[in-house]
């Protein structure tokens, strides 16, 4: 135990698990208050608090805890500083408790934190259980800091001037079954019934797309189509090119009078004064730059040797980059590429985002296919990001 608390001391700051709800019982036995909780599935719950932007982190640990039945579901609410504002699930955790307690009773939940908010961790155990502990700990990662903040303030620019700033159009529903359209793009998936359209055969000659890939050939005439769609390619806009830039896009995105900064493992091969390259050798390498004020972010994450969770992790943290309302294409692999996602992870992707108060255009999935999840494919994502929060 002491040498968990001398980790929490160095790396995180300690919470008061129970304050939330004043020290009622918890359904874990040998923890929290004594008086029971109105709620029978609960188990813990932080108070709200603040937190430097970026990545941040929520870690429990349950001492000597002992369970043979029972899930520990973790929540990360938010909770905006705007009068009436009400708490919103940002992610959730799960896992069971027998599998927690050979884990030595320790759990951790990541997440993407911003300003104007505040965030609790929440627990809850689902089914019957018999657990218990003899104590409990939570900490927290980046807490705020004033100092810090002061200095960041230069990051709460002016919204874009760029583009058609009309938030995306109200749907009943943020997923749609409906066939995706090349010619109006929304977020969607890549289909053969986009590869025979004539407007996107025209963005191909226009890109001078020869590429064997189909779908490395429908990502950058996905996000061409996408940028112009919401006119955003207009002299004096500042883009953001992530990952592997294709450069037939980047001379074009040029030729608009729009500058560049590519930011990935290798630089383009013709020079443009108006493209500006920064060296990451790995995608996670761009999360530790100073890239910031940005109107449009573009990022193509296919057959790359990086996990579906960092490609997760590089969209959330893409908007960090953009100004309030600023734009973000970013084209995903699906089924047998890597990383790749299910229809299930491109929902969760949508719903992450607009969990976060950015606008995300609905996701078009087309009907259920058997061989979605085994064929490989792409899925492209138009949002805008929230002027809040951020």
């Amino acid at each position: 135990m002491s040498e968990i608390m001398d980790r929490l001391e160095s790396t995180l700051s300690r919470l008061d698990p129970f304050s939330f709800h004043g020290h009622t019982a918890s359904v874990i036995k040998g923890i929290g208050g004594a008086t029971p909780n109105a709620d029978p599935t609960y188990a813990f719950h932080t108070e709200y608090v603040r937190l430097a932007r970026g990545r941040a982190r929520f870690e429990v640990t349950l001492f000597h805890l002992e369970a043979k039945q029972g899930t520990l579901v973790l929540r990360v609410h938010l909770l905006p500083d705007e009068p009436g504002a009400v708490a919103r699930m940002v992610t959730s955790e799960r896992i069971q408790l027998n599998r927690l307690a050979l884990n030595l009773g320790r759990v951790e939940v990541t997440f993407e934190a911003f300003r104007g908010a505040r965030y609790a961790l929440m627990g809850l155990v689902a089914g019957q259980t018999d657990a218990s502990a003899s104590d409990i700990m939570i900490g927290v990662e980046r807490l705020y800091d004033e100092a810090e903040a002061a200095m960041d303030e230069r990051r709460d620019g002016a919204p874009t001037r760029f583009g058609n700033q009309a938030s995306f159009k109200g749907a009943a529903h943020i997923v749609e079954i409906a066939a995706p359209s090349f010619k109006h793009p929304t977020s969607q998936i890549a289909t053969r019934a986009q590869l025979r359209e004539t407007a996107y055969v025209a963005r191909c000659r226009e890109l001078g797309l020869t590429s064997p890939n189909e779908f490395m050939n429908w990502s950058s005439a996905y996000m061409l189509q996408s940028l112009d769609g919401f006119e955003i390619l207009q002299p004096g806009a500042e883009g953001l090119i992530l990952g592997e830039a294709d450069e037939a896009l980047v001379a074009l995105i040029a030729k608009r009078g729009c500058r560049a900064t590519i930011v990935g493992p290798q630089a383009p091969s013709a020079s443009d004064e108006a493209v500006h390259y920064l060296h990451a050798a790995a995608p996670e390498n761009a999360m530790a730059l100073d890239l910031l004020d940005f109107d449009f972010v573009c990022g193509s994450w296919l057959g790359a040797s990086i996990d579906a969770k960092l490609v997760e992790r590089l969209l959330e943290w893409s908007f960090s980059c953009l100004r309030p309302q600023g734009l973000a294409v970013h084209v995903v692999g699906t089924g047998a590429y890597a990383p790749h996602f299910t229809r299930t992870g491109l929902e969760r992707i949508c719903l992450n985002l607009l969990s976060q108060g950015h606008d995300v255009a609905q996701l078009r999935l087309g009907p259920y296919q058997p061989s979605f999840d085994r064929e490989p494919g792409a899925a492209g994502f138009i949002a805008r990001r929230t002027s809040r929060w951020l």
